[in-house]
């Protein structure tokens, strides 16, 4: 950790200007668990307010590119890079997945995000909350199908959704040619069912896949120490 470039959620002014865009523990835990070490390139996918590139700036010294199809949130993650420590190693575009892959000439070591949920859910009548939380504009299928093309030969995607998709998007991974190398299942108290997994592909098949597992909260609504010691990097008093 980069101790004179230090992040944190209490230190930095994140933006809120549309309120449905808050950051959510899902993009802190992605930003906190996925590796980074040896990343050079960096995509982050949908990425809202920029969290996950900020927190992921601050754990490398890798060039990030983010994307998002929402112009607000766009703004909002280019104000939020210019006013980081690492503006020159930030860089927002307002474009699709489907547009970047077709122009962008870069291979990327790590592909992340947070990607829309609820595909068999009502649809939202507000176009913002469409795009964020529907894969109306971005299906697993179009995700994987871009990552190959994106991806150097060592690269990695990472992405966090609901648990109780992550077999069949693990296996939808396969079919493109993307391999489960780690997985972490997050329980939100110890005595309820996984809500979310962070899977993270590899173009390689592993000899043994490497699955952990984190518990939000204890049973007293206290955050535990395994997230503390996760996640002290970015809001270390946990008010």
């Amino acid at each position: 950790m980069y101790k004179k470039d230090l992040f944190s959620f209490k230190q930095f002014n994140i933006s809120h200007t549309n309120s449905s865009m808050k950051v959510g523990t899902d993009a802190v835990l992605l930003g906190s668990w996925v590796e980074v070490s040896n990343t050079k390139k960096i995509l982050d996918i949908g990425t809202g307010c920029g969290i996950i590139a900020l927190m992921l700036a601050q754990r490398s010294q890798a060039k990030i590119d983010a994307i998002d199809i929402d112009k607000g949130s766009i703004e909002e993650a280019s104000s939020n890079f210019n006013n980081s420590p690492w503006p020159s190693r930030l860089h927002s575009h307002h474009t699709s997945l489907q547009s970047y892959q077709m122009t962008a000439a870069t291979k990327y070591d790590l592909i992340v995000s947070n990607p829309p949920f609820f595909q068999n859910s009502l649809l939202p009548k507000k176009e913002n909350l469409r795009l964020a939380k529907h894969n109306t504009a971005l299906t697993y299928t179009e995700l994987f199908k871009a990552s190959i093309s994106l991806l150097s030969a060592d690269g990695r995607l990472a992405v966090i959704l609901p648990f109780d998709d992550s077999d069949s998007v693990t296996e939808l991974a396969n079919t493109y040619g993307l391999h489960l190398q780690q997985q972490l299942s997050i329980f939100n108290t110890s005595n309820k069912p996984a809500r979310r997994i962070i899977l993270d592909f590899g173009l390689s098949i592993p000899i043994k896949v490497e699955l952990d597992q984190i518990v939000i909260r204890d049973l007293e609504a206290n955050f535990t120490a395994g997230y503390r010691q996760l996640t002290e990097a970015f809001h270390p008093d946990f008010v």
